[in-house]
C-alpha cells in the first residue's frame, strides 16, 4: 500500500511539471515566415532556433517555352541572435526536367532580419530584412554576381481575427546589375485557434521589363504550439504561371 501511494504521489508531481512545462511553452507560439511569398514582420526569439521546410512544383511560360520545376526541399533556417535581430541561411534543392535532366542546389542566401518598431498600443510591427545571394550551389544554377535584396516588413492587427501584412523592397537577381522593386500585401484571417488562412499580391517591378504580377493564398494549421503545417498556391496576373507547395515550420527550441 505504501508503494502505491508512493506511485500516486509521484504521478501526481509528474503531471503537475509537465502541467507547468505546458503552461510556459503556451507563451510562446511559433511565427513562421512560410507560407507566401512576403515576409512576416516577426522576429526570432533570443536563442531560439526555427526551421522551415517544404517541397513544391512550379510551371511557368517564358517565351512561349514552359519551363517546370520541382523544389525537392526548400530549407529556411532561423536564429535569434539578440532580442531585436534574427540571422538566416535559406537554400533550395530543385529538379528541373528537361533533355538534360538537372539535380542541383540552388545560391545559398544568408540574411538577417532586425526589429525597428513593436508597438502593441498601435498593433504595428515594423522590421528590416536584408539578405545576400552567395555564388555557393550548383554551377549551373549560380548567378555571375553576388545578388543583395532589402526590405521593409510592415504588419498591423486588425482586430481579433484580421492581421495586414505589406513588404516593400529593391532586389539584384544576380544576372544584371538591373533592380528590381518588390511590392507585398496580404491580409489573414484566423479561422480558429489552430487553422489560419491567407492571401495576398505580390509584384515585382524593373526598368524595360514588364511587371510581374500574382497573387497566392492558402491554409495554416498549428499542430502545436511549436509545429505549424501549411499548404499554399501562385497564380500569375501579367504572366502565365502557377505554383503549389506544402511544407512545415518548427520552432526547435
Amino acid at each position: 500500500m505504501e508503494t502505491v501511494n508512493k506511485w500516486i504521489i509521484f504521478s501526481l508531481l509528474l503531471c503537475l511539471f509537465l502541467f507547468s512545462t505546458a503552461q510556459t511553452e503556451e507563451q510562446l507560439v511559433i511565427s513562421a515566415d512560410r507560407p507566401g511569398v512576403g515576409t512576416g514582420a516577426d522576429i526570432m526569439p533570443f536563442k531560439k532556433v526555427q526551421w522551415e521546410t517544404g517541397v513544391g512544383y512550379n510551371c511557368e511560360e517564358i517565351e512561349g517555352i514552359t519551363q517546370r520545376t520541382y523544389t525537392l526541399n526548400n530549407s529556411l533556417f532561423r536564429y535569434g541572435l539578440t532580442s531585436f535581430a534574427e540571422i538566416r541561411f535559406d537554400f533550395n534543392a530543385v529538379y528541373l526536367p528537361s533533355e538534360n535532366d538537372l539535380y542541383g542546389i540552388e545560391p545559398l542566401v544568408i540574411g538577417t532580419k532586425i526589429k525597428l518598431l513593436d508597438n502593441e498600443k498601435c498593433h504595428t510591427k515594423l522590421s528590416l530584412l536584408a539578405n545576400l545571394q552567395l555564388p555557393v550551389g550548383s554551377s549551373e544554377l549560380i548567378a555571375d554576381h553576388l545578388a543583395p535584396s532589402l526590405y521593409l516588413l510592415g504588419q498591423n492587427d486588425l482586430g481579433k481575427n484580421f492581421s495586414l501584412s505589406y513588404n516593400v523592397g529593391c532586389e539584384f537577381d544576380g544576372d544584371t546589375p538591373i533592380p528590381s522593386y518588390f511590392v507585398a500585401l496580404g491580409l489573414s484571417y484566423s479561422i480558429t485557434e489552430k487553422w489560419g488562412c491567407f492571401a495576398e499580391s505580390y509584384n515585382n517591378f524593373a526598368k524595360k521589363i514588364d511587371p510581374r504580377c500574382c497573387i497566392d493564398f492558402g491554409i495554416t494549421w498549428l499542430v502545436h504550439n511549436k509545429v505549424q503545417l501549411d499548404i499554399a498556391a501562385d497564380i500569375g496576373l501579367t504572366l502565365n504561371m502557377y505554383n503549389i507547395s506544402c511544407g512545415v515550420a518548427w520552432l526547435i527550441n
